[in-house]
């Protein structure tokens, strides 16, 4: 107890106001005094943490045809948020980062994040069992995929798609449905291989949560002019998968 509260106890009274917009209540403090309550005492400061260790990445940006992708922004979100070094590949899709990281017990040290224009975001985590201090890692992106509420596309997605942005698998396809105007949306989608079973889809976020199923019918009254549908890819495969992605829409 600091000395301020000991007067106030000696007083005999603490003011203590109760509610939003009530008067202060008056209660009558203890007629015994004693020592004042010592504060605990501090915890030891616990284990230095390692250093950090310093990597430099090398690699090609290209697109699904093994053209180089100039003008990529390549990031490695590390422990350092949010002071991410960020680099641009090159005319011939090349990039070099340097960046400071402290590996984690399973040898993880960045989620490298590739964005470029007309394509998808690509994340993939990096581990040190994969490189040493100087590693190669090359990225393939894929063109965003798009269709407007209440029409139908077929969408493929190639084997390396990097990791998921969301939690619904491993892997997944992403696609961005435009929505024109405020209504109810329902998505649908079917493998093209019949013996594929049907995927699970997640939208985020509805209500501030991601929802699951397929399909998925939703409420568009608060939510933007693009949406995106994660598609679960099998796990056990990493092979290129082909859906038809059925919307329908009504208007309020």
């Amino acid at each position: 107890m600091n000395t301020s509260a000991a007067g106030a106890l000696m007083l005999g009274t603490l003011l203590l106001p109760v509610g939003c917009g009530d008067q202060p209540t008056t209660v009558t403090a203890p007629s015994t005094s004693g020592p004042a309550t010592q504060p605990p005492a501090p915890l030891p400061p616990g284990p230095p943490l390692p250093p950090a260790t310093n990597f430099e990445m090398t690699g090609v940006v290209t697109n699904e045809q093994g053209v180089p992708v100039a003008g990529a922004v390549v990031t490695m979100a590390n422990g350092a948020y949010p002071s991410w070094p960020s680099t641009v590949s090159g005319a011939s899709g090349g990039y070099r980062i340097g960046f400071s990281a402290t590996p984690m017990g399973n040898g993880f040290v960045a989620r490298a994040q590739v964005i470029a224009e007309g394509y998808e975001l690509y994340w993939r985590d990096l581990f040190t069992n994969s490189f040493a201090n100087n590693g190669f890692e090359s990225f393939r992106l894929y063109p965003a995929k798009r269709v407007t509420a209440g029409d139908s596309s077929a969408v493929a997605f190639p084997s390396d798609v990097g990791e998921c942005t969301g939690w619904v698998a491993r892997r997944c396809g992403i696609v961005r449905v435009t929505i024109p105007s405020t209504g109810t949306l329902t998505v649908e989608v079917t493998p093209k291989e019949s013996s594929a079973g049907q995927p699970t889809l997640e939208i985020c976020c509805v209500s501030g949560n991601e929802i699951y199923g397929n399909p998925l019918t939703l409420s568009l009254d608060r939510l933007g002019s693009e949406l995106l549908v994660l598609i679960a890819l099998r796990n056990d495969s990493t092979a290129a998968e082909s859906f038809v992605v059925k919307t329908s829409f009504r208007t309020n």
